[in-house]
Order: C-alpha cells, then structure tokens, then sequence
C-alpha cells in the first residue's frame, strides 16, 4: 500500500521488477495523498492494519483476534476512509498492472524481442502458411471472417466516466516514465503528475449521488467506444491488412468488417422495468449522434490532412474534389450509382467521366445528369459519345434551374438537380428502363419551380422581391410579405 517496500508481486520473473516498482511509486504517491488530505493519523491506521493483515496471512500474529478487535473498534468514518484507502490502491495496482502487460507485450514485439515480424497478426499468419495453408484458403477465411461483440451495461459495473479517464491518465503517465530519455526533471515533472491525479481521484465520489438511469449506463458504454475501440480497431485492421498482403498475396477487401458490435444498452428488458419503448428510442438517438460525432472529427482530421490538390481520375471520379463535390453524397440506394466531380472552378475531364461510365455501366445503360456549365455539358457529353460509339447505352439530361441571376443567358443547374436525382433513382431503382426513367427527369427538369429572393433588405424594410422561374419562362412577381 503506501509502504514502500512491502509491495505485492503479480509475477516471479526477473521481467516483474518494472511493475514492482510501478506499484511502489503509485502506493507510496497514495500514502502521501492520505496524509496531505487528512492527515498522519489516517496514514498510520492504513499501515497498521496493512502490517496485521499481512502477518496474519502469514500466521505471524500473536493474538489472532487482535486485527478483528482493531476494525470492530473503529468509528464509521474512519472505516470508510481505510476501506477506500485500500480500494483505491487496488484499483492503482490494477492500472499497473495492464501497463506492465502492455509493455511486455511491446518488449516481445519490438525491434529486439522475440517475434521476427513485430506484430502478433503476422506471427499467426506465417505459422498458419507455414502449416500448408495455401494463400487463398487463408485470405477467403480472413476475408470471411465475422466476430460480433455485445456491448452491455449495468448499474453495478458502471464507473463514472471523470473517473475512467483520471484511469487512463494514470497509464499515460506510466507509459510516458518508459521512455528511454526521460531525464531527472521530466521524471520529477511526471510523479508529480501522477500526485495530482491520484490526489483528483480520492477526491472524487466513486458512486454516483443519484442512482444511475439506462441512459446513463449507455453514455458509459459509448465512453469505451470513444476513448477505446475508435482507435484500437482501426490500427488492428490496418495490421490485419499489412498481414494479408505479406502472407496471402493481396490487401484486405475494402468492405471487409471482420469485427463488428451490437448492443444490449438501452434494449436490454430483462427484469429491469425501467427499460422502455421510450428508452430504447431516446438511447438510439443518442448512439445514432455520438456516432455523427466521432466521423465529424475524424472529417475534420481529414480536412488538415488531405492538402493534396491532384490525384488520380479514378479517385476524382468518385467524386473526391472541389467542383460541386456535394453530389457524391447523393450516392446510395434509390439515388445516384456514381458522382464525378472536377477541381476547384473546374468541370471533371472527360477521362473521369468516362472512367465512372465504366465503372457503373451495365447492359442496363446509364442516365448521365448534368449541370448547365458549359464545361459540364461539354465533358460530358465527350464521354457519353466515346462510350455510345463502343455499344454502350447512355442517356443525358441537363438542368437548367438557376434564376439567381436573370441576365444570364445560360441558366446554371441548382437545387433542382436534387429532385431528378431522386425522381430518375427511385425509378431505377424500380427496375424501369433507361428510356422510362430519362423521360422522368426530363419532365422534373422541365417543371422545376424556383424562388430567388432579391435585393439587400434593410432593418424595418417589410418588402421582398421574388423571381418565380418555371419551364424557363422567368417572370418577375413582387411578393409582399411581413415577417
């Protein structure tokens, strides 16, 4: 506990002296918790009690009944000071512990220990090749592979989430005392680090004033998914996919999840009456936002990261750039099959249209729908032709919607454009054919009603000029309105 020389050993080898010393530094950091926070007195009743408890798991004590004499005589106060003073250096033993774990695992994997490859993954593959698994046995299996894990909660295992992430400090600054050229002052700088933690943590309620809700114990489930299995497994698919390519010839499948989740939070009925209809939707849509959430910063990541301006026809023919690049979000079920944006201020080359053209066409032919830029219309009508004259089916529609401003003479394609792609996927979708669905979204093109307001509107101004275009016949009504 605090003492600094009887610490308890998790392991006999040679390998454990880190982790002694580990749970040394954080039991004595803890005895010095005690006494700034409530004094030697406190201090002293832990380490008699520890000394007796020890001796008598030893068979060492003269009067076997002496440590029971010593708790049955205490005032409930001082009770629950010991028996969280030993909880908590439990629970600081325990964080060592898994940090000791983790660094032998690292020492077995690193440039000097035993595994060849450094990394587990590899390990088991090349054992796997080296049994006469031939390469693509061993990569369908891998490709194949389905491991669903349930994530669950209850009131009992519920740790509240200041207190899991003081943990996770804790392991941090365990980890961060590994490094090889900590000096004497970062050393001092990190003990007092872990002080400061230690000193939050006894000070903080482990249990909550109010009893917990299920939607309570859900956010505490999200905590690990946040602060754990976003980044873990991510990194264990991407060292899954380094052994593939190594040990069966070829990348793991872009759409490969050998590792997916389910959850009983919020939908878990069994006894607990407060578990609802109501509950089970309140908990989804909380999911449902954490989730929207953590892709956000990972977008925002990926903003700083992707500074690159050129790239490939074929990523550009995802739909991956700056002229109107929202449509590649417009791909899915019942919408678009493909997008093809160009550069910034750019229309895509006719090569990314044609790319997109082979990648999605079937016998079934392909409606390209274009905005009214002339490098739009232009590029891909360049396409469209180069994929007719190979036997291809394709079709076009352009959308011409744009009354923002009505002296120019070639109306852009706008917000219209969304209906024909929803009217032209639903139908697609149905199964009608290229001529019935270009049809259609000619129609929407020709029927498409747009409202443009006009003119700055100053404070106490009540009067909004609108324009009402439809079937490209632009007329000018003054529409008053109050506000």
């Amino acid at each position: 506990m605090p003492s600094t020389n009887d610490t308890p050993t998790v392991a006999g080898d040679a390998g454990d002296s880190a982790l002694r010393e580990d749970v040394r530094l954080l039991g004595t950091l803890l005895g010095e918790t005690l006494k700034k926070q409530h004094g030697e007195r406190l201090f002293e009743t832990v380490e008699e009690v520890r000394t007796q408890a020890k001796r008598a798991r030893q068979d060492e004590l003269d009067d076997p009944d002496a440590l029971y004499s010593r708790l049955s005589g205490m005032q409930a106060d001082d009770m629950l000071h010991l028996a969280r003073a030993f909880s908590q250096f439990l629970n600081l033993a325990n964080i060592a512990e898994q940090h000791h774990q983790i660094r032998m695992r690292r020492h077995r994997y690193g440039r000097d220990g035993e595994s060849a490859s450094g990394d587990f993954l590899d390990d088991e593959l090349a054992f796997l090749r080296r049994s006469d698994i031939d390469e693509d046995r061993l990569y369908e299996t891998i490709a194949g592979l389905r491991i669903e894990l349930v994530l669950t909660a209850h009131p009992t295992e519920v740790t509240r989430r200041t207190l899991s992430m003081k943990y996770q400090r804790i392991a941090a600054l365990l980890a961060e005392r590994d490094r090889p050229d900590v000096g004497q002052h970062d050393a001092r700088q990190l003990e007092q680090g872990l002080l400061r933690t230690i000193t939050e943590i006894w000070e903080t309620d482990e249990i909550r004033r109010k009893r917990p809700t299920p939607i309570d114990e859900a956010r505490a489930g999200q905590v690990i998914i946040e602060q754990s299995l976003w980044d873990v497994v991510p990194q264990l698919l991407r060292n899954l996919d380094l052994a593939c390519r190594r040990h069966a010839g070829r990348p793991l499948p872009l759409d490969a999840t050998p590792i997916r989740f389910g959850s009983w939070m919020g939908g878990d009925r069994d006894g607990n009456p407060n578990v609802t209809a109501e509950i089970t939707e309140q908990v989804c849509r909380h999911s449902r936002w954490k989730a929207l959430d953590l892709y956000a910063r990972e977008i925002d990541a990926l903003r700083r990261e992707l500074s690159m301006r050129r790239c490939s026809e074929r990523l550009r023919a995802m739909g991956g750039a700056g002229h109107e690049p929202a449509h590649a979000g417009y791909v899915g079920r019942g919408m678009l099959t493909a997008a093809v944006s160009g550069d910034v201020f750019a229309s895509p080359s006719t090569d990314a249209v044609y790319a997109a053209l082979k990648a999605v066409g079937g016998s079934a032919g392909v409606l390209l729908i274009v905005k009214n830029y002339t490098g739009d219309r232009l590029n891909f009508g360049l396409a469209a032709e180069r994929a007719r004259a190979l036997g291809r089916r394709v079709e076009m529609v352009v959308v011409d919607d744009d009354i923002a401003l009505p002296d120019l003479p070639q109306p852009r394609g706008v917000a219209g454009t969304l209906f024909v792609h929803k009217v032209a996927g639903a139908l697609a979708e149905q199964g009608a054919d290229l001529e019935a669905v270009t049809e259609a979204a000619q129609r929407v093109v020709d029927s498409i009603v747009e409202a443009a307001a006009r003119g700055l509107i100053l404070p106490g101004d009540r009067v909004v000029e609108a324009e009402v275009a439809r079937e490209l016949n632009i007329s000018r009504v003054p529409v008053r309105e109050a506000f």
